[in-house]
């Protein structure tokens, strides 16, 4: 592992990220520039109509922040009444309805792209500092590549907005988390991180934990180095950042659905998706099996309708009362089988790809062939895959390889990262993250899939960056 870059002061920090970064960068571009041509090609109105997005997710998104900006309602409504949201935070409507506004889809997508490529830098600076100019360089060109990221890009989805804010906070709060210097304080770079993490949390309520989690990390560090005061007050200035704009939403939805909570989706999802799990596993059902088997049994509204609550007659408040009154239930009732889905859905999150949907976007029907019987040599399968447009077939082939630094690599880089005594604080902060990332792929259940990973890949990366470097660093000259 190559020594930390704070060594060769000749180069300004700055100007220094950019230049390890813009190679990862010029890749990042090009690599969402041929999905866009691509989509371009097959299916040019798909780049000047978001309606034809095939995640139904993407049309609320936009279709919420065009009704706000246009019209002043927070609603996924196409008409009148305009019936409020709480399932949505705000920020990735009005990212996306505001671009949709004044450039249709395509400024959408290219705009995610864009920040992508920001996202290059974010890594490096992420990285850089701790783990030296090879780990970071090579952990850049690790996101620029992902083709799975680049696809996303190219749906109107919160996770690439998500992944760039969230990155943004984390390069705030690790050089804090990470220090062993007794007197600075960085107030700035707390405050900064707080507001960031809150931002994220009105991405994708995903996150709305990590605040106190970071703030948890904050006094562990400071019962260990023995400035406990210290990092009381740390906590503080960060959650105070963090907890204004986050209570300013919570107070909204207190005020007009009388639910004190970022959102709803956190009961919907523990019910509906990690009980439904369990569900699955435990007697061999299918997801929508499940969700049914749950509702009957317990008697609770549907999925849908507490996704849907205007198309009820029951009061948002009521819906999410009998949804969190009923989860614990749920998700005890088959205690293994519970566990084993979490893992499932965790392991098929790690290995899935997304040129289904690149193939619907592009008009086409995605032929699967099945990856367990590409394996075996099934030629069946191969005839399957095969079937697909060239490109297609390139794509699935692409994200296929990619799960060797998305799986393998970043094992490499664990170990040094701990045994490196400048390294190990920042490493052990990563991990927690990590784990964090990984149980909310986890709560998804055994259907979690691509999108679940979106949020904690830079951190995948940074380890296989660092794994990278060790195996390609120079022997020293006898």
């Amino acid at each position: 592992m190559s020594e930390p870059s704070q060594s060769t002061p000749a180069v300004c920090p700055q100007r220094r990220d950019l230049a390890v970064a813009w190679p990862s960068m010029v890749v990042c571009l090009a690599v969402n520039a041929l999905v866009l041509m691509y989509l371009a090609l097959v299916r040019p109105e798909y780049l000047v109509d978001y309606q034809l997005n095939p995640n139904p997710d993407a049309d609320h998104y936009v279709l919420l922040g065009t009704n706000f900006l246009t019209s002043g309602h927070y609603s996924r409504c196409h008409s009148p009444p305009f019936a409020p949201d709480i399932l949505r935070t705000p920020v990735y409507p009005i990212f996306a309805g505001g671009l949709q506004l004044i450039g249709g889809p395509l400024l959408i997508y290219s705009a995610q792209a864009l920040l992508s490529a920001a996202s290059c830098l974010l890594l490096v600076k992420l990285v850089r500092p701790l783990f030296g100019d090879r780990a970071a360089a090579w952990a850049s060109l690790l996101f620029a590549g992902d083709l799975m990221l680049a696809i996303m890009n190219a749906e109107a989805m919160s996770e690439p907005v998500y992944l760039f804010v969230n990155l943004a906070a984390l390069v705030c709060l690790l050089p804090v988390l990470a220090s062993t210097d007794r007197a600075s304080f960085q107030a700035v770079r707390l405050a900064c991180g707080g507001a960031l993490l809150a931002a994220a949390a009105l991405v994708r309520p995903a996150g709305m934990y990590l605040p106190v989690i970071m703030a948890g990390l904050l006094l562990w560090q400071g019962v260990v180095g023995r400035t406990a005061l210290k990092a009381v007050v740390q906590s503080m200035v960060l959650l105070s950042a963090a907890g204004v704009p986050l209570a300013a939403w919570v107070a909204r939805n207190a005020i007009v659905f009388s639910v004190p909570r970022l959102s709803n989706v956190d009961a919907v999802v523990l019910v509906y998706c990690c009980g439904a799990g369990a569900y699955q596993v435990e007697h061999d059902l299918t997801f929508d099996q499940a969700q049914e088997r749950i509702v009957e049994e317990f008697g609770l509204p549907p999925q849908k309708t507490c996704l849907n609550p205007w198309t009820s007659d029951r009061p948002v408040r009521e819906l999410d009362a009998a949804l969190r009154a009923t989860r614990r239930k749920v998700l005890l009732k088959y205690p293994r089988s519970l566990a084993i889905s979490s893992l499932l859905g965790a392991a098929k999150a790690t290995v899935s790809h997304n040129v289904s949907f690149l193939a619907e976007a592009g008009g086409d029907v995605w032929q699967a062939p099945k990856t367990g019987s590409l394996w075996r040599g099934d030629a069946s399968a191969l005839r399957r895959l095969f079937e697909n447009r060239l490109p297609l077939v390139i794509a699935f082939v692409w994200q296929m390889l990619y799960l060797l630094p998305a799986v393998i690599l970043p094992a490499l880089g664990v170990a040094p990262s701990l045994r490196a005594p400048h390294t190990r604080r920042a490493a052990l902060v990563l991990l927690c993250l990590l784990a964090y990332f990984y149980l909310t792929v986890a709560i998804f259940g055994v259907d979690a899939y691509y999108r679940c990973r979106v949020a904690h890949m830079p951190l995948i990366y940074a380890f296989a960056g660092v794994g990278l470097a060790g195996l390609f660093q120079r022997r020293p000259s006898p």
